[in-house]
C-alpha cells in the first residue's frame, strides 16, 4: 500500500491542495501544485524494450525561486546561463503508485545545474557505463525518474550577491524533495520511496541528503525559498528525508578533506621527494584535471609542510569519532587499524571482482605490474604503500596540498579547490580548514588571517567564524550520522574506485564506518571497485539489482 504524510498537519495540507485552498505555503500554494496533465508522452529505447514514458518538464518546484546564473571561468569562450529551481518527472508506462521515485543529482564538482535534464522522444539509451544509462535502467524498472536544476558554487553574483554558497545546492535539493513528498497524491509513485543518486559532487549532495533528512539547519533557507511545508524558519509540515542512497566517489566530508588526504598520501609525498621523481613521473596523465606543472606541487617545502599539519589534525578528528569496525573493534589514526581496515576493505574489492586470477577492466595495464597486489587461494594482499604510490606516478598524479581548500594561498592549484563553495554573499569564497585560512594571502577579500588578523581558532569563535562552520556542516553527512540531527536514509549503495586520487581513500572510509555504527541504518553496500578512476554508474546493473532487492523486502 502506498505509504502517505505522516504529519496529521501535511495530510491536511495535502487534501487542502486538491480542495483549491493549499496550506504547505499559503502565499505561494500555486506555485507548488503539481500540473496534472504531463507535457508530453515520448518514447525511448533501453536494451532494445521501448518504453512509453509520460513527461512533466520545467516544473517550478519553490514558491519564491532565485535567478541561477551559471559561469564557468575556467572555461573560455562560455556564455552565462540563466535559469531557476525547475525539475523534470518522468513516469513510465508501467509506473504505479508503489514505484520509487529515483532523483538524480547530476552536479559533479558542487557545480550548478542549468536544466534538468531532459528525455528525448526515441533516445535509444545505453545499457551501462552511463548516467543515462542508469535512468535507462530505471524506467525499465518502473521507477519515476527526476531530474532538475539548482544553485552551485559556480554560479554568478546576482546584483553583487554570490547566491551559491553552501547550503544553496543542499536546500535546493531538499526543496525539491519536499516538492515531491508534498505532491505524493498527484506525482506517479511513491514520494515515501525516494531514492537520491550522484557522482562525484553529486555523489557528495547525495550522502549529505540521505544522512540529514529534516534536520532544522536548513529550514531558514528553506523558508526562504518558499520550500513546501516551511511554515516558518522553525517549524515544517513536510518531510525531506530520504529511503535509500546511490552514492558513487563523493567528494565528501569537505572541512576535513584536506587532512584525510595527507594523512593517506602525505608519506608518499615524502617518498617522491627521497626519489627525486621528475615531472613526468609524478605526472602520469598530463593532460587529466589537476594535473601538476611541477613537482613542487606535488612535494614542495611549502606542500610538505601543510601536508604534515593537516595529517596530524586528521589524527585528531578521526579518534574523536569513536568508530568501530564490523567486529566492533576501535579504529584509530594514528595506532594502524583505520589504516589497516581500509586496506581490508580494498582487498575484498579485489576479491569481488575475481578471486582466482589477477582481475583486470578495459585499459588496466597487464597484470604483472600490479606489484603492490598478491593474490594467493583467492585471498588478495595489498602492499599499502607501494599501492599509493602506483596511484600517484602510473594514474592521476595527487593533487597538491591542500588538495581542496587552497584558493588565495601559495599552494593554490587553478583548477583544483572548493573554496567557493563558502563564504558569506559578499565573499568569492572562504578558505574551510586552518592550514588554508592561516596561509591566505589574496588580501582585500575578508578572509584569511591576513585579512582579519585572527588566526582560524580565534576566527571560528566570532559570529562570522560560527556562520562559516555551520556551512561546512551542512555540506558533510558525518555530523548527522552522529547525532540525533537528521534522519538517516536507511538503505545506502556507496562506490569508490580503487585508483581513484580525486580524494582520499579515508574519506569515503569514514563515511562507511559512519554508517555502520549507525543503528537507524539498516543496510550499507560498499566497495572499492577495482582499478576504477573518478567516476559513476559503471555498475548500473548491480546497483538496481541491489536496489530491486531492498524495495522486494519492504
Amino acid at each position: 500500500m502506498k505509504k502517505h504524510l505522516t504529519s496529521l498537519l501535511a495530510i491536511l495540507a495535502v487534501i487542502g491542495l486538491f480542495a483549491g485552498c493549499a496550506t504547505a505555503n499559503t502565499e505561494n500554494s500555486d506555485a507548488l501544485a503539481f500540473p496534472q496533465e504531463p507535457v508530453k508522452i515520448i518514447g525511448v529505447s533501453y536494451g532494445g524494450q521501448d518504453i512509453k514514458v509520460s513527461a512533466w518538464e520545467n516544473v517550478l518546484y519553490v514558491g519564491k525561486p532565485t535567478e541561477i546564473v551559471f559561469h564557468f571561468p575556467p572555461i573560455p569562450n562560455v556564455p552565462e546561463i540563466k535559469t531557476t529551481q525547475l525539475l523534470n518527472i518522468y513516469a513510465p508506462e508501467s509506473a504505479d503508485e508503489n514505484s520509487p521515485l529515483v532523483l538524480y543529482v547530476d552536479n559533479g564538482g558542487w557545480f550548478t545545474n542549468t536544466k534538468p535534464v531532459m528525455l528525448k522522444d526515441r533516445d535509444e539509451i545505453p545499457v551501462n557505463g552511463s548516467r543515462s544509462a542508469a535512468i535507462g535502467k530505471a524506467l525499465e524498472s518502473g521507477y519515476v525518474v527526476v531530474t532538475y536544476s539548482c544553485r552551485g558554487r559556480n554560479d554568478s553574483p546576482i546584483d553583487g550577491k554570490y547566491l551559491g554558497h553552501s547550503p544553496a545546492t543542499i536546500t535546493d535539493t531538499k526543496a525539491a524533495i519536499r516538492y515531491l513528498r508534498y505532491n505524493d497524491d498527484a506525482i506517479p509513485g511513491d514520494s515515501d520511496l525516494l531514492v537520491v543518486t550522484g557522482t562525484s559532487g553529486g555523489g557528495a549532495l547525495t550522502t549529505v541528503l540521505s544522512a540529514s533528512g529534516n534536520s532544522k539547519d536548513y529550514y531558514k533557507s528553506l523558508y526562504e525559498l518558499g520550500a513546501a511545508g516551511m511554515k516558518s524558519e522553525n517549524r515544517s509540515t513536510v518531510s525531506d528525508a530520504v529511503f535509500a542512497a546511490i552514492a558513487y566517489c563523493p567528494i565528501t566530508d569537505l572541512p576535513n578533506a584536506d587532512q584525510a588526504y595527507e594523512w593517506v598520501y602525505g608519506p608518499i609525498r615524502r617518498m617522491y621527494k627521497e626519489d627525486n621523481l621528475s615531472l613526468e613521473q609524478v605526472n602520469p596523465n598530463p593532460d587529466g584535471m589537476g594535473a601538476p606543472t611541477n613537482t613542487d606541487q606535488v612535494f614542495g617545502d611549502s606542500v610538505l609542510a601543510a601536508s604534515g599539519e593537516l595529517a596530524a589534525d586528521f589524527v585528531d578528528y578521526f579518534n574523536s569519532l569513536g568508530l568501530k569496525d564490523e567486529e566492533g573493534n576501535m579504529l584509530k589514526a594514528d595506532d594502524g587499524s583505520f589504516q589497516a581496515a581500509i586496506r581490508s576493505l580494498m582487498e575484498k574489492g579485489v576479491e569481488k571482482e575475481n578471486t582466482t586470477e589477477y582481475p583486470s577492466i578495459d585499459g588496466a595495464p597487464d597484470a604483472d605490474a600490479y606489484d603492490w597486489l598478491t593474490i594467493t587461494g583467492g585471498e588478495a594482499s595489498i602492499d599499502w604503500n607501494d599501492f599509493l604510490y602506483w596511484i600517484g606516478t602510473e594514474q592521476s598524479g595527487l593533487k597538491t596540498a591542500p588538495a581542496f581548500s587552497n584558493r588565495g594561498s601559495a599552494n593554490q592549484h587553478p583548477m583544483l579547490n572548493e573554496d567557493n563553495i563558502f563564504g558569506t554573499e559578499d565573499q568569492a569564497y572562504s578558505p574551510f580548514e586552518f592550514w588554508s585560512w592561516n596561509n591566505n594571502i589574496e588580501n582585500g577579500n575578508g578572509v584569511g588571517k591576513d585579512d582579519t588578523g585572527l588566526d582560524w581558532e580565534e576566527y571560528i569563535e566570532t559570529d562570522a567564524g560560527k556562520t562559516l562552520l555551520a556551512q561546512m556542516k551542512m555540506t558533510n553527512p558525518v555530523p548527522y550520522l552522529h547525532s540525533r540531527d537528521g534522519d538517516s536514509a536507511p538503505y545506502w549503495y556507496i562506490r569508490h574506485g580503487m585508483a581513484d586520487r580525486d580524494t582520499s581513500f579515508a574519506v569515503i572510509a569514514t563515511v562507511y564506518y559512519s554508517l555502520i555504527n549507525d543503528k537507524s541504518v539498516k543496510d550499507v553496500n560498499f566497495n572499492y571497485a577495482w582499478l576504477r578512476p573518478h567516476s559513476g554508474d559503471y555498475d548500473v546493473q548491480e546497483a538496481y539489482d541491489w536496489l530491486a532487492t531492498v524495495l522486494e523486502s519492504q
